[in-house]
């Protein structure tokens, strides 16, 4: 009897392993353990406070902030195509904050004082096959108090296959008609994914008001004060060339700069004239060269009623004889007068003239490598090959606050290195 009882014990044993075995080569079976439920834990009003009058948190790190044009260099060519990163990455010239305006204030029914509200908009630069981010914005009272949250939007992508994220107008809305304020100072706000609680990004923007026409001192105009962005410009070209496997070279230089006054679409009176080696090689008085308007910052009433005072208006110059050779496959022929900058390293200066007289500098290098040097991609993430480069902003005709881009740049992310000329 003992022997039969430990017979079965072994054949029991055996079973049990059999059944472990099995399931261990069966992939589709699956262990139903229940597990207990981790306590939610809420976050005290002192925990949410942020200091707005602090620099915001480093977000540039390499732990969360890719270099820059992650490309597909070719071996003989100075600028290849265009790839995703390898995680998403907010394009830090899209960012945007800007007040929405309501003649109603939810502790002031009677008076009818004008309040305000953010809204903001950015784009994303990731692999929409790969990822599928979700994100939030919070909101920061100047002493450093949440505000608000809200979910952002998913705005789809455009020509540029990035995707973009705004402020949902029915939040908006709601919070104008709730959580709306008259105050102005330094406002907080913190970008993060829904999901993993990432920070994205911090930073803060200012808020300032100006008397709209009329009797009523209670209809003023707020407005996010973008003064910081006045000795900020941008090299590029056109995106679609780095979305080709192979870019074929040929493509004009493009130089952007913003301006603080009312410049007409055609009659504005400006040139810019770019120099290598103290002599010209381009300006865009040359046929098919030009400026052309790009990007407005303005609250809804600034640019109507304080266009030279409370709107930032962005340009666009473009040299078209001026090329990016790229030992490209385009027709030479045809550009043989064109000046090749990727075949000419050193540095470059552009010269921005209105009826006549300077208001803008800048200077920029081309490296040996034919590239146009780079210095700040591990700080602000661009796409197509965009460089950041310093403005000098010559007279006094545009009021401005010329220290504002020491604190406030990129809303409060200035970038190490970058210096007003």
């Amino acid at each position: 009897m003992k022997g039969m009882i430990i017979l079965r014990g072994m054949l029991s044993s055996l079973t049990a392993i059999a059944i472990l075995f099995l399931l261990a080569a069966d992939g589709s079976a699956q262990f139903n353990i229940k597990l207990p439920k981790i306590p939610k834990v809420e976050k005290t009003a002192e925990e949410t406070k942020t200091d707005v009058s602090q620099p915001p948190a480093d977000v540039t790190s390499s732990q969360t902030r890719a270099a820059s044009n992650s490309t597909k260099q070719s071996s003989d060519k100075p600028y290849g195509m265009v790839e995703w990163p390898d995680r998403p990455q907010m394009v830090w010239d899209t960012l945007y904050i800007q007040t929405e305006n309501s003649r109603n204030y939810w502790k002031m029914q009677n008076q009818k004082p004008t309040s305000w509200v953010p809204k903001i908009r950015f784009s994303m630069d990731y692999n929409p096959d790969k990822f599928s981010p979700d994100y939030v914005a919070e909101y920061f009272n100047p002493d450093g108090s949440l505000w608000f949250s809200e979910h952002l939007r998913n705005a789809g992508s455009g020509a540029l296959k990035q995707i973009g994220f705004e402020s949902n107008s029915e939040v908006t809305n709601e919070m104008r008609d709730t959580r709306s304020t008259i105050a102005t100072g330094v406002y907080g706000f913190k970008l993060s994914e829904k999901n993993t609680k990432q920070t994205l990004f911090q930073g803060k923007f200012r808020i300032g008001k100006f008397p709209l026409p009329g009797n009523d001192k209670n209809v003023v105009e707020f407005f996010v004060d973008h003064d910081w962005v006045m000795p900020v410009g941008f090299i590029s070209f056109h995106f679609s060339e780095f979305l080709r496997p192979n870019a074929l070279g040929g493509f004009p230089l493009e130089f952007n700069m913003w301006f603080k006054k009312y410049l007409a679409p055609n009659n504005h009176g400006m040139e810019a004239q770019l120099f290598y080696n103290g002599k010209q090689i381009g300006t865009t008085a040359d046929y098919h060269s030009g400026f052309q308007p790009e990007e407005e910052r303005s609250s809804s009433q600034g640019h109507i009623y304080s266009p030279d005072l409370h709107n930032w208006r962005l340009w666009k110059m473009i040299w078209q004889n001026v090329i990016v050779d790229n030992n490209g496959t385009y027709n030479r022929e045809v550009r043989n007068r064109s000046f090749l900058i990727d075949k000419n390293p050193g540095e470059y200066t552009v010269k921005v003239f209105q009826k006549g007289g300077q208001i803008r500098e800048a200077k920029f290098t081309v490296g040996s490598d034919g590239r146009i040097a780079d210095p700040f991609s591990k700080q602000a993430y661009l796409t197509y090959h965009k460089v950041i480069v310093p403005i000098t902003v010559i007279g006094p005709a545009e009021k401005y606050n010329v220290n504002a881009w020491k604190t406030e740049a990129f809303y409060g992310n200035p970038l190490t290195g970058f210096a007003m000329p």
